[in-house]
This record gives C-alpha cells, structure tokens and sequence, in this order.
C-alpha cells in the first residue's frame, strides 16, 4: 500500500469511530489522546537507559564516521589523482574504497540493529510500569475512552494525557 492509501485509510477509520462514538461524547463521556512513545521517553530512567545504550555504541559509532570521512578521502585522491595513477594503483585504490564501503555498510547496519534491539528490550522491560501508570491517569482523570494519539487527526492539547502518564512513570520509578 502507498502512504497515500493508509492516511486515507487512517482518515476513514478516525471518521467512522467519530460517528460511533459521537453518541457517546452526548452521554458526557471523557475522551482522551495518549502517545506512548512519548511518555515512555519522558520516564527519566528510560532516557537514562537510552543514552547509556548510545555511550555504549559510541566507539562502533566513531568507526562508522572514521570509515566515512576515509572513503570520502580515496574517493576525492581517485577523482584528482586518477588520470596519473598507474591502472594498478587505481585498481588497489578502488579495491579499497570497495572494502571500506562494505566494512561501513555492514557496521552500519550492525549498529542500527544493537541499537534497536537493546531499545526494544528497555521497552518491554517498561510496559508493566507504562500500563500501570497509564490506568493510575485514566482512573484519577475518570477517563472513559483512550485514543492512541497516532490513529487521531487531531485532539486538542488538553485531551492529550501523555504528559500526566509520564509524570506518573517518574513516580514510580
């Protein structure tokens, strides 16, 4: 499906959930938005768990840029240098740029998926807390429905409780 195709879908699906639930919203029903992502980032201790995860991965992080700035180096000796390299020192220095290249890549995407990995683990370890915090704010708040803040066009700021539940994750912590 093209992106078009899901926000038109997205848009369908909050209209529809709309007209259901505007008898609802007559009966005084409390509606609320919630993105948990963000309250699950603004609990101190995860961020804290985050950035050890980067201070953890910064040397693989240092030789990505290393790998980098050097292939950007023989790239930039082989476009000024290559009309007077003899053609076996052109192919060694292309052999290289070559097997720095795959080197990076490989780096890259090794570190992309520790980092994602470890994130999701912090996550999971979280969720209990996470659900937790976010029925402690809907039973204070006496809030009868939550909307995921993704799957909603728009809310004004006073229905979004992401803050309250963050807040809450610090308590608990």
């Amino acid at each position: 499906m093209q992106p078009t195709q899901i926000s038109r879908i997205k848009v369908g699906i909050v209209a529809l959930m709309l007209t259901l639930l505007a008898p609802l919203a007559v009966a005084d029903t409390k509606i609320a938005v919630f993105d948990w992502q963000a309250a699950l980032m603004g609990a101190e201790q995860v961020k804290k768990e985050f950035k050890d995860i980067d201070d953890s991965l910064a040397d693989d992080e240092a030789r990505v840029r290393q790998l980098a700035e050097e292939g950007r180096s023989k790239q930039e000796r082989l476009k000024q240098d290559g009309a007077i390299m003899s053609e076996d020192d052109k192919r060694n220095l292309q052999q290289e740029i070559r097997d720095q290249s795959q080197e990076y890549q490989f780096l890259v995407n090794k570190l992309q998926k520790s980092r994602q990995e470890r994130r999701q683990r912090i996550v999971e370890q979280y969720r209990p807390q996470l659900e937790a915090a976010v029925q402690a704010v809907l039973k204070s708040e006496d809030i009868d429905l939550l909307l995921d803040r993704q799957a909603v066009t728009f809310a004004k700021p006073d229905l979004d409780i992401t803050q309250q539940v963050a807040d809450q994750l610090n308590k608990t912590e």
